[in-house]
């Protein structure tokens, strides 16, 4: 399943259509949304303030054409079909559909003005599945038959009476067969980070050529706050999704993002300026990234979409994997799993770009690994020679101290003495001078035993280094 980016009064950005939750439509604008609180559960005639309505206009990426409204999650009782007496169809008998075309036992209405007033008190829907009187013969029966399967399936038109538009049958009309219930990731944005994102009707590469001019434009309805650009992701083939947020600088210098039912609500405003801005920038749905409460979380699971059965809504949230981070979500028509698919594909495809860079990275570091070892070992190699070298000019060093020649210079004891008076020392002396030069000979001694044993260590440490 996928995941989405943000919860909000119009949308979970889940990978489906333009609407607000997007379940089982196909169209580029609806102007129903889910509103949470006080108003969870009534029809709201615009929850946008934009996009809704057939209107063409000139904008950044030319001519444009938005559709009308849609499948949404708002409203009253399926269809909104009103409660009728038990003799919905009978005409005077005592249950629906049993009597139809049968003797009436009190004087009634003819039968073409009595089918008049029923078909303005019931859903076209249910006269053209349950009773359709196009032909007033057998036909009707094929007819019949005809509708259910069109509606089954959720696709064509149902033909239900003379004079009277045919029904257009959607995958969200209740006898649909083809609905399920999938799982969205519960979002964890909250107001103070000001995430909004924006749905637009062009593809990714339009959109990302025209980023700059987007941006000048929201600036201008911002009156000159900032507006940064988080990420711009494709929607499908031909949309766009991209996410922003407005930061305002305060008079010390610091900025502040605004919340992001701020940025929603001044989107959603009824200012015709608003409007006309949005509609030429393309965005047909704005959506702020906001985490839900308790009770709207609650208050969400306890109503059944439109259009999806209670049993399918019930069970699909029995059959939640994860209750505390997953959101059920009907998925209503093949339209809407194709739409999922891809958008499981697109997720993919990132998460994928993202693994290979992470790959690629992981790579680069093991390869400078390697190369600081290498550095490692060499630095250590040269500071033994190094350390060799020195001990070296030590040893040499202190030879020529102690290998100075007997008669080298003048005054010694063996030296030439013809042309220099003679002296002599005192026996006390002379033996205090043989006793310390005798320790100063078990001194040098020790120094090349000691010399020796280090010469040793350094010629293992020179033949390990060379295997």
């Amino acid at each position: 399943m996928t995941t989405g980016s943000g919860f909000s009064l119009t949308g979970f950005n889940q990978p489906t259509s333009s609407s607000s939750f997007g379940f089982g439509t196909n169209q580029s604008n609806l102007s129903g949304g889910l509103n949470f609180g006080s108003t969870l559960g009534q029809q709201s005639n615009n929850t946008l303030g934009f996009g809704a309505g057939n209107q063409s206009s000139g904008g950044l990426f030319g001519p444009k054409t938005t559709a009308s409204t849609g499948f949404s999650l708002t409203g009253g009782g399926l269809f909104s079909v009103p409660k009728t007496t038990s003799n919905t169809f009978g005409f005077g008998s005592t249950s629906a559909f049993k009597g139809f075309g049968q003797p009436q036992q009190t004087q009634q209405p003819p039968f073409q003005n009595t089918l008049q007033q029923t078909q303005q008190q019931i859903d076209p829907l249910y006269l053209a599945v349950c009773v359709p009187t196009y032909f007033n013969d057998e036909r009707d029966e094929v007819l019949k038959k005809w509708n259910q399967l069109q509606a089954i399936w959720g696709a064509g038109k149902g033909y239900y009476a003379q004079n009277m538009p045919p029904v257009e049958f959607t995958p969200d009309n209740p006898f649909c067969r083809f609905k399920a219930v999938g799982y969205v990731k519960l979002p964890t944005y909250s107001p103070e980070d000001g995430f909004v994102e924006l749905t637009i009707s062009k593809k990714e590469s339009e959109v990302r050529a025209h980023q700059q001019q987007i941006v000048d434009t929201l600036v201008k309805l911002f009156d000159g706050c900032q507006v940064c650009v988080d990420y711009v992701r494709p929607f499908g083939e031909t949309k766009t999704r991209m996410c922003i947020f407005v930061q305002q600088r305060n008079p010390n210098g610091e900025t502040k993002k605004i919340q992001s039912w701020l940025v929603y609500n001044h989107l959603n405003s009824q200012n015709q300026n608003i409007k006309n801005e949005l509609q030429n920038l393309f965005i047909e749905n704005v959506t702020p990234l906001v985490s839900l409460s308790e009770s709207q979380l609650k208050e969400y699971l306890e109503m059944p979409p439109r259009g999806i059965d209670p049993m399918i809504w019930e069970q699909g949230k029995r059959a939640n994997p994860d209750e505390k981070t997953l959101l059920p979500v009907p998925m209503v028509g093949f339209q809407e799993l194709q739409t999922r698919f891809k958008a499981q594909e697109e997720e993919s495809r990132l998460l994928q770009g993202q693994l290979d860079s992470v790959a690629e990275e992981v790579t680069l570091l093991q390869g400078k690994q390697s190369k600081l070892l290498s550095d490692l070992q060499e630095c250590k190699r040269r500071q033994i020679l190094m350390s060799h070298r020195v001990l070296k000019g030590r040893l040499n060093e202190i030879l020529s101290q102690i290998s100075v020649q007997p008669g080298s210079c003048p005054g010694s004891l063996n030296g030439n003495t013809t042309d220099h008076p003679r002296y002599s020392l005192d026996s006390e002396v002379e033996k205090d001078l043989h006793q310390f030069l005798s320790w100063e000979q078990e001194a040098i001694k020790e120094l090349v035993n000691i010399l020796k044993k280090d010469l040793d260590i350094a010629n293992k440490l020179l033949s390990q280094e060379s295997k």
